[in-house]
């Protein structure tokens, strides 16, 4: 019985299947590795590498019942004659080898087939999750005037917005977008590192009383045309246009327009095409968030206003600017919040339906009422209205997590980033969320997403902070090097290596409570609350406690973020914390 196996191994090698396997095998992992790198490259379609793997293994099987029965001879192709030799005589020294050689080729065939198997499952499963996602890309000019540049950012900014209020879609905000405004990367790049299956570029360009749009819908898997079309209309009719523009591409996408949703996309938002002009400017300079440009969009929003009293999406745009000036500016946070309620009221008595306005009611009882439930309320109408609001998800997480609903803020924020991967602040906020729960390895990582985007003190802190509660001194010490070069001229690196060596990190700390006390910069508009957590750090609770007295006395925004703050945890049974916290409803 032993023998049976060997006499068939004896067979195969005889008839020269062993080796038609090994060449087989050794030429099969080259086709494989060939047209995986030719494929995207040649821009073939995606199934072709599949097909190669099914045609190889069915050669395979071909190959092997071919070499048994058939034989390659010098009288040409003959069918193979049956052994008449004993086993005994036919084995060959370098049979192990030949085992080997075998067993590894096999082998080699099936790993790859099962990898390849698993990313195609991987790949797919990715492909579902991105179906009916979309970035719409920054539009260009055609115009030779730049400052033109206004009216193809308001077509797009329309067109996404109508977009986004599809719930079947998922769309990326503009302000994750704007990067891309001058790239010379390709479509699918872009796909790759916003995570969507498509990207929607476009150009515009007024002339007159006419407008020309031009727009091209890519799948980002292979940089491939899904549909394009050119717009020449009348200026008059910009509103149907965009509203074409977005049935059509969700058609394209297979996403379901519910009637409510395509009721709100082909509104008519005002009849003025002058305040509608004007609106786009005001538009413009709101998304630079600069406190001269959002003065410069109060005065446009107000001009559109003059020119339609019922312009509701300008309201709405006052609303947002005044909510947003006094985190930009030294504008009074009461005196903004007060105009912001003002506009958004008004907005929502024309239409009850605008997202925005919601969110910035929303937002607006958080920091100014200080009413969680009517907060709670307005922000869920307002993702309700646009899922792909990521301002909304974006204010409903600081609700969450000032009211220490810490797992839902978590979802929250993660929703923001969805729709908005590259917005700095929200990935800071992220950052500090990992901060709160102890995940300090996740704070630095965000935080080094933000300085990739640009560089921002808050994340640097942040950084700083985490290394301490890791007990990495030393990156502790080198961070804060990082933080003083970029602010201050004067080298400072022996000084803190000294103090590090003499009064270890809370020296460190100290000196720089120090710094920051002495140091006035545009960075340090929440230095108070810096400084209160650095103290908290030390364990200085009396310092800790007198600063957090000067937020709440100066009425900062910061002061609700108090309670959510650990390290604050110092306090918790000290009355004064407790009867600030009870001022505050929390």
């Amino acid at each position: 019985m032993p023998e049976k196996p060997h006499n068939f191994w004896q067979e195969l090698k005889r008839r020269k299947v062993v080796r038609v396997i090994t060449v087989y095998a050794a030429a099969a992992f080259v086709i494989i590795e060939l047209t995986n790198n030719i494929t995207e490259p040649l821009s073939l379609p995606e199934w072709v590498p599949s097909l190669v793997i099914v045609l190889l293994a069915i050669g395979l099987l071909i190959s092997i019942v071919m070499s048994w029965v058939y034989d390659i001879t010098p009288e040409g192709v003959q069918k193979t004659k049956r052994s008449t030799k004993d086993s005994s005589e036919t084995k060959q020294p370098s049979s192990l080898g030949w085992k080997i050689s075998t067993y590894i080729s096999i082998l080699v065939i099936i790993a790859f087939t099962v990898f390849y198997i698993m990313s195609n499952i991987k790949q797919s499963s990715n492909k579902y999750i991105l179906e009916g996602s979309i970035a719409v890309l920054p539009f260009k000019s055609l115009s030779d005037n730049p400052e033109k540049q206004y009216l193809a950012d308001g077509v797009m900014d329309a067109i996404l917005l109508h977009l986004s209020k599809i719930e079947n879609l998922h769309v990326i905000a503009r302000t994750s977008v704007e990067q891309y405004r001058e790239t010379t990367k390709t479509a699918t790049v872009i796909g790759e590192e916003l995570n969507v299956a498509y990207v929607l570029e476009g150009s515009f360009q007024k002339y007159g009383d006419n407008a020309r749009l031009i727009v091209q819908l890519i799948k980002t898997i292979d940089g491939g045309h899904q549909w394009s079309n050119e717009y020449n209309r009348e200026w008059k009719n910009i509103f149907s246009v965009q509203s074409e523009v977005a049935h059509t591409i969700a058609n394209e996408l297979n996403a379901v327009i519910t009637p409510k949703e395509k009721k709100e996309i082909d509104i008519i938002p005002t009849g003025n095409l002058e305040a509608y002009n004007i609106y786009l400017k005001g538009r413009f300079f709101w998304h630079r968030r600069t406190e001269e440009d959002l003065e410069k969009s109060i005065y446009y929003f107000n001009q559109a206003i003059k020119l339609d009293t019922n312009y509701a999406l300008a309201y709405t745009g006052l609303a947002d600017a005044y909510f947003i000036l006094p985190w930009y500016s030294s504008y009074p946070s009461n005196d903004a919040f007060i105009k912001a309620k003002k506009y958004a009221e008004k907005a929502l008595s024309i239409n009850q339906n605008i997202a925005e306005a919601h969110s910035a009611l929303g937002s607006l009882a958080i920091y100014h009422e200080h009413n969680w439930k009517l907060a709670e309320e307005e922000l869920k109408q307002a993702i309700k209205l646009n899922p792909n609001y990521y301002v909304a998800h974006q204010a409903y997480y600081e609700l969450l997590s000032i009211s220490g609903r810490n797992s839902e803020a978590e979802d929250q924020i993660n929703l923001a980033i969805k729709y908005n991967p590259n917005f700095f602040v929200i990935l800071q906020q992220r950052a500090d969320f990992h901060y709160r729960e102890g995940k300090y390895l996740e704070a630095i990582e965000d935080c080094k997403k933000v300085l990739e985007i640009k560089y921002w003190f808050p994340s640097m802190s942040c950084i700083f902070n985490s290394y301490i509660k890791l007990g990495k001194d030393i990156e502790a010490l080198d961070q804060l090097k990082a933080i003083i070069i970029n602010i201050d001229s004067n080298n400072y690196d022996n000084l803190l290596d000294e103090i590090y060596l003499t009064s270890g990190i809370n020296g460190v700390i100290y000196w720089y409570i120090d710094w920051l006390i002495k140091h006035s910069s545009p960075e340090f508009i929440d230095s108070d609350y810096i400084i209160a957590r650095l103290y908290a750090i030390v364990g200085n609770d009396q310092k800790t406690l007198e600063y957090l007295e000067r937020i709440i006395d100066s009425n900062k925004l910061q002061k609700l973020y108090i309670k959510r703050e650990p390290d604050f945890n110092i306090l918790k049974t000290d009355p004064r914390y407790i009867s600030m916290l009870k001022e505050m409803g929390l």
